[in-house]
């Protein structure tokens, strides 16, 4: 039989020590904000989302905007490509249908910081023809339309902005020819200037409290613009030196400028954010203020795809005021075994005003596997979630749709509180750790201990024959 081997305890665990010394020391260094800041990933979760009741009627190319704590829908066409005089607004777990004086498919709106909302264009016949110059005004309060005017210039796929003393500037058209004209506030359209470039649904910005920037990466038939010239309502045309390297990315639908609004318009902050892709195909985020243009650098590089596939961004950003946070919504297809099994949602949230060592927190939602992928307008309700109503899913202006999702971002933790949490999980996992490895030692030495001072069946003890280990003598 072989003896134990007597145990020297310092020798067995200094190593050890010395291994967990050093863990520690560097522990608050892997887990202190710059080590943070430089984790390339972006932070990923399951989006929670649900159906809401389908609207009355199916429709695409309309408005979408919620005010007075109601979803309301207005124009658009509908089944066949049938231009629908209707709308709608959602209360008390249902729509509720409205009737309009006028008919705005891929019209443009504007809601008014008197409370009201300002309709206007359109198409004027069926199939997406013409343009019009149909102009109402809508009131949530009473839920009634009033037709009062006719714009200097018909259009469809136009997009405006308001000025300071509540003068409206409007520009862009489709397939027809453009140009800037202001309404008065009252009842009057009036032709102010030629524009450099013709667009559509152009970002109107304001740059100050009575002047306004505008551009798009699109001209009047969908083309894209290859070097973009920025018109102003006051001052000559000019280019933008960081939008030759960093394209506007935009789509052919309704562009309502007071959701990538993110400045104070009391402290005559006029800022937005705008989406924007190179030549590699790597989104990122444009900050304008004023007419300066800069790049918001963020943690990690927005995620161009997941896990399933590319992921494909196809809206403006949309901005919830109380939390300073935007989101952009995309799309792609759900790849699993080199095969595509439907399609997922996606929406990427920014923390543009939480910045972590200057740069903004990214968080990325997913949805589950969806047949269909929703693909009208969208907006953000007062409580930060995200409402996607109608649309066209199957890419077919004939087939759009009455289906309503609602998005519940606002209920989800901030891209920085998500890494802080992911952090004390960190911890604990790390704490978990060190106290079995403590325990393990504590044992092995209770067991060393037990060896030391147990007497051994056997001695070493050699013989002049032979080094051998032989039976100890017995007295």
């Amino acid at each position: 039989m072989k003896r134990n081997r007597p145990v020297h305890i310092i020798s067995l665990f200094s190593w050890k020590l010395q291994t967990i010394r050093l863990f520690m020391l560097w522990l608050p260094l892997l887990l202190s904000p710059v080590a943070m800041a430089e984790d390339k990933t972006c932070p990923v979760v399951k989006l929670p989302m649900e159906r809401l009741p389908d609207m009355n009627v199916p429709r695409g190319g309309h408005a979408l905007f919620c005010i007075n704590g109601e979803l309301t829908v207005i124009g658009g066409h509908t089944t066949g490509f049938v231009i629908t005089q209707s709308a709608e607004y959602f209360a008390d777990g249902k729509w509720h249908p409205m009737n309009p004086v006028y008919a705005h498919d891929d019209g443009a709106y504007k809601v008014l910081r008197s409370g009201k909302v300002l309709l206007y264009g359109g198409h004027e016949r069926n199939l997406g023809i013409g343009q019009s110059y149909e102009v109402e005004m809508y009131d949530p309060v009473t839920h009634t339309f009033r037709g009062f005017g006719c714009l200097d210039q018909k259009r469809s796929l136009s997009s405006s902005e308001e000025l300071n003393d509540g003068r409206i500037v409007i520009s862009g058209n489709w397939y027809h020819d453009d140009g800037i004209e202001v309404f008065d506030g009252k009842n009057t359209f009036s032709f102010v200037k030629n524009v450099s470039q013709t667009r559509t649904t152009p970002y109107i910005l304001l740059t100050a409290a009575d002047n306004v920037m505008i551009l798009s990466n699109l001209d009047t038939k969908g083309n894209s613009i290859d070097t973009v010239i920025v018109d102003q309502l006051k001052g000559d045309p000019f280019e933008v030196p960081l939008l030759k390297k960093w394209k506007l990315t935009g789509y052919i639908n309704t562009t309502n400028m007071s959701n990538c609004f993110i400045g104070d318009i009391s402290k005559d902050d006029y800022s937005y954010l705008l989406p924007v892709m190179n030549s590699e195909m790597q989104m990122a985020v444009t900050k304008t203020k004023g007419t300066d243009f800069s790049l918001l650098p963020t943690l990690c590089p927005i995620p161009m795809e997941s896990q399933w596939g590319p992921i494909y961004y196809n809206t403006q950003f949309l901005i919830d005021h109380k939390a300073r946070r935007a989101y952009i919504i995309g799309s792609g297809p759900n790849i699993e075994k080199k095969q595509e099994k439907g399609y997922r949602l996606y929406v990427l949230g920014i923390d543009y005003d939480h910045l972590e060592n200057g740069k903004a927190p990214l968080i990325l939602y997913y949805s589950d596997v969806m047949t269909e992928v929703p693909s009208g307008p969208s907006t953000i309700t007062e409580e930060g979630n995200i409402v996607l109503a109608g649309g066209i899913p199957k890419g077919s202006n004939f087939t759009p749709t009455a289906a309503v999702y609602l998005l519940h971002t606002g209920t989800k933790p901030t891209a920085t509180s998500y890494r802080n949490f992911s952090l004390w999980i960190g911890s604990a996992v790390v704490v978990l750790l060190l106290c079995i490895v403590g325990l393990v030692m504590k044992r092995q030495k209770k067991i060393a201990h037990i060896d030391t001072e147990s007497p051994l069946p056997y001695t070493v003890k050699p013989t002049r024959k032979n080094s051998r280990f032989t039976r100890p003598m017995k007295n």
